[in-house]
């Protein structure tokens, strides 16, 4: 029963990294579609914290998968 539900957590932690991940390309997208009308230095910030996001939604997966074993 308990690894079930440990399977179930880890599905759900990947399911919302994924997400995470369309998301940031979505974001980059419109960014780099704005980046014309936007001065140079926001466009890396929100880069910089997309990629931060992504960086810290990989160490929360492999975390987990550590966790599970």
């Amino acid at each position: 029963m308990d690894k079930i539900v440990k399977n179930k957590f880890n599905m759900v932690n990947v399911t919302i990294f994924i997400y995470s991940l369309k998301f940031i390309t979505i974001l980059n997208f419109i960014i780099s579609g704005l980046t014309i009308f936007m001065p140079k230095n926001l466009n890396t910030v929100v880069i910089k914290s997309a990629t931060d996001l992504y960086e810290a939604t990989k160490k929360i997966v492999s975390f987990d998968k550590k966790r599970i074993r």
